[in-house]
């Protein structure tokens, strides 16, 4: 007897899922300083790549909810 998995892949009740989402939405959070002193660009306009990838995450979600809840 063979024990075999099949990966369906990540669906929105696994934990796994909100750890890649979240993850890859404060990633950019400990390069903000360096976006203002290479750029030369205010705090503010460096807060808004995290702003950006919620609004990225809040469309996505509406449009996977809605396609695919």
């Amino acid at each position: 007897m063979t024990n075999t998995r099949v990966h369906t892949g990540y669906t929105t009740k696994n934990f796994h899922f909100w750890k890649i989402v979240l993850g890859t939405m404060y990633s950019v959070q400990p390069i903000l300083p360096t976006f203002t002193t290479e750029f030369n660009i205010t705090v503010s306009y460096a807060c808004m790549s995290l702003s950006m990838t919620t609004v990225g995450l809040m469309i996505g979600l509406l449009v996977f909810g809605f396609f695919f809840g």
